[in-house]
Parts: C-alpha cells; sequence; structure tokens
C-alpha cells in the first residue's frame, strides 16, 4: 500500500543526494595550454573542454565558470587533503599513482628540459650535466618531481607558478632553462608571440600520460561514471576532435 510512497521518497533521496555530491565536488585545473588556460575569462582548452561534457553525461550540473583556475601547487595539496577535488591535467607518473584515483588518459604528454636556442647544452647525465644550470620550475610539476628524484637539489631550481613567467626569465637570461611540457611550450610561446626557432629542447626528461586526477576517498562510483563517460568520448571520437581543434 505504501510501496509507491516509498519508492518516490528513495528517489527524492538519491536526486538530493547526487545534488550534494556535485555542489560539493571542487574540481580545479591551471594555466597550462592547450591543455588547460583562460580565455575570454573563461576555464578553456583540452582537457577542460572534455570534462565538462565528462561531467554533463554523469550529472553533475557543471558549468565552465564552476572549475577552478589555481597555480598548480595550490591544487595540488587541495586533492591531497579533501576527498571532493578533481585536478587536471595531471601526469601519471609512479610517485603519484598511488596518491589519487585516474580518470584517463586524456592523451599523451612529453615533459622538457628547455634552453635558448644554440645555447650548446649538452645534458646526457641530468645531474652532472646540469650543476651550473639555473633551471626554472613549475612548483609541485611532475617535471620538476622527476629532476628532484633523480638527484637535483631543490635549493638550485627556481620554483615558479607561471609557465609565461619561466619563459620570460629565459629569453632575458635570469635562467638558463626552464622544466615543460613540449605541447605546453608550443602554444605559449606563439600566444605571446614568439616562435619555436628562439627555443630548443637540451632534453627530454619522460614521457607520459595526462589524466584527470580525483582524490583518493572521493565516491568511487563518481569516479567510474567520470570514467565511462570518457570512454564514450574516446569510442566516438570527440576526444580525438577536441584535441585536433586546439593543435591545428
Amino acid at each position: 500500500m505504501f510501496f509507491p510512497t516509498r519508492i518516490a521518497l528513495l528517489l527524492t533521496l538519491l536526486i538530493l543526494t547526487a545534488s550534494v555530491q556535485a555542489h560539493a565536488l571542487t574540481v580545479i585545473t591551471e594555466n597550462n595550454p592547450p591543455f588547460s588556460f583562460t580565455a575570454n575569462y573563461q576555464p578553456t582548452g583540452i582537457a577542460t573542454d572534455i570534462f565538462l561534457i565528462m561531467a554533463r553525461r554523469s550529472g553533475i550540473k557543471m558549468d565552465r565558470s564552476d572549475i577552478q583556475i589555481w597555480p598548480w601547487a595550490r591544487g595540488y595539496k587541495e586533492i591531497q587533503e579533501n576527498d571532493s577535488v578533481i585536478l587536471f591535467p595531471m601526469a601519471k607518473t609512479d610517485s603519484r599513482k598511488d596518491l589519487f584515483q585516474w580518470i584517463g588518459p586524456i592523451m599523451p604528454s612529453k615533459s622538457c628540459m628547455i634552453a635558448r636556442a644554440h645555447s650548446g647544452f649538452q645534458i646526457n647525465d641530468l645531474k652532472r650535466d646540469t650543476d651550473e644550470l639555473r633551471i626554472g620550475t613549475i612548483r609541485d610539476s611532475a617535471s620538476e618531481q622527476f629532476v628532484l628524484k633523480n638527484g637535483l637539489d631543490l635549493n638550485r631550481l627556481q620554483r615558479v607558478h607561471s609557465i609565461k613567467l619561466n619563459i620570460k626569465k629565459l629569453i632575458e637570461g635570469r635562467i638558463d632553462a626552464m622544466l615543460l611540457l613540449e605541447a605546453t611550450l608550443l602554444y605559449t610561446i606563439q600566444d605571446m608571440g614568439l616562435t619555436s626557432d628562439e627555443f630548443e629542447v637540451v632534453n627530454t626528461l619522460f614521457s607520459s600520460q595526462l589524466y584527470f586526477a580525483a582524490s583518493k576517498d572521493m565516491n568511487p562510483d563518481l569516479v567510474r561514471k567520470l570514467q565511462h563517460s570518457l570512454d564514450e568520448l574516446r569510442q566516438e571520437n570527440t576526444v580525438d576532435t577536441i584535441i585536433e581543434d586546439y593543435l591545428h
């Protein structure tokens, strides 16, 4: 007799729970073009556009204005301290793989050490051959973590939050090299009115896949929904189309 009423109550509770989960979800990215950046005062980029479609398909109400653009180190700290955070794009490295839940991959990336063209640097041994170099990094980035793991002293690194600031410092001779994703360099220098022949890759640190990282304690059902939505987008070639729109 009361069965339909109980069904209606259960459905209402489920809807309210989903709304609370969506409202409580914190989604963070950084200025890291072409994967994520600000255009017309709104977050955009390859990973941002893909995530918004994933969220909609997963039943999460989210607009561009709901995505926070923070310095990477701040977002990286937030996702480790709270249980309802998604941070992207993040390279899935050995040192990080057990710290988060992973949704992806989005696309491959290549982390490089970049200098001004004709610098004459030969980097065969990372620790030995960079001993006299001033190296600019993005604080807590995968590239920075990689060189620290491979023996570089933290005190030797010039750590900042801005990719454009590192490029300016390199051009002005205030650093000798910087660590950056190759695709990010190419996209950013074009935006700054510079050309690729002003720079050279002196060492490829590592290749990886970029992912959406979720807090370790986030509801795994939500993570699975987002992964399923991404898988669908990949099968429909939507992911490839978005990537091509930004890179060509």
